[in-house]
Order: structure tokens, then sequence, then C-alpha cells
């Protein structure tokens, strides 16, 4: 049986069969609801101001989804379900890291992600190839803003080739759509 990493109310993780819909805690024995998908409660929805629009149309592109305001936060929360987090926090962190104007904190932030993301055993190591590795190691003393552009166009590749698709098709994005269509039936 299929077994995948949940978000539970009380912010823990834990893995459960598809069917398993709660649990109780073994602390507090208090039931505990499962959350799927992770940030779907109404209240939630309406404070971001989620729209359906802009939800239907991650369907459309990949580009759509990552560009979009609230796409970017959603891809992630499913994404770490996945154990993939970490892609779209480095695609992400470069973006950021292209906006960075002065040399001193560029280099700070290059070895950062460098450390977190490109090192062999890196906490959240991304998967590139050695060339694209080495590169970046060559561009570290003197980090231009370009340094992470082909690692962060390889990670792009790897996230609308292979967990895009199964974004559109969880249950995850499915119930998200339900939720947005039902609440906009709903009087404010």
């Amino acid at each position: 049986m299929y077994k995948q990493r949940s978000v539970w109310v009380d912010g823990k993780t834990g893995y459960n069969t598809e069917n398993e819909a709660d649990r109780t805690s073994k602390f507090t024995g208090v039931k505990q609801v499962q959350i799927i998908p992770a940030l779907m409660d109404i209240i939630f929805i309406r404070k971001q101001k989620i729209s359906l629009d802009e939800v239907l149309q991650w369907s459309q592109s990949f580009e759509k989804l990552i560009t979009s305001k609230h796409g970017p936060m959603i891809y992630k929360t499913y994404l770490k379900t996945e154990h993939s987090d970490e892609n779209i926090e480095f695609w992400l962190a470069c973006e950021a890291y292209k906006k960075i104007t002065s040399q001193r904190k560029r280099i700070y932030v290059a070895r950062k992600l460098f450390t977190s993301y490109i090192q062999p055993q890196a906490p959240k190591e991304i998967n590139i190839d050695s060339p694209v590795k080495k590169s970046i190691i060559r561009n570290l003393q003197e980090p231009t803003q370009s340094c992470f552009d082909e690692a962060q166009r390889v990670v792009y590749m790897h996230m609308e080739r292979d967990s895009y698709p199964r974004f559109l098709e969880s249950k995850f994005y499915q119930q998200l759509k339900y939720r947005l269509r039902t609440d906009s039936n709903i009087p404010s």
C-alpha cells in the first residue's frame, strides 16, 4: 500500500496510508484531524484571498503556477508530502539571490546556497549533475548574479517534468479546487 507524508492540525508530520483520515495523539489522547491538503482550511483560503481563477490557471502551465501569487507556497506544501520541497526552496532562493546588488551580500548568500543545497551531503541537497556543481564551485569566490542559473534551470525542469504533473493529479490540488468552488458558493 502506498504511504505518503501527511501534515496534521498540530503541525506534526507522519506517515499514513491514503485511507487514514485521523489519528489520536499518543501524548494527549486528543483526536487530530489530518489536513488533506495541509493548508486547505476555509479560513486560511479566505485570509490569503486565494481565488479559484488563480488555482485553475496553475493547470495551464508550470510557469503560471510558480509565478503566481500563492502558487509557490501551495506547491511547496505539496512538495513536502513528496519530500522534495528543497527544489522549490532552492528555486525561490535563486530568484531572491538574483536581486542582490551588494557584492558582499551576494558572496555570503552564494556560500549559504552552496552549503544548503549544492555541496555533497548538504541538508537540502538538490539533484544536479557534477559539471553544474563544479561550475558553481569555480564561481563561489566572486559569484555573479547568474552563478546559480544553470542549477536553477535543472531544478525547474525536474519540477516541471516530475512533480508538477503529480501535483495536478493529486488529492491535494483536487481538494483545493473543490474547497474554493464550494467556498465561492457560501455567502461571506
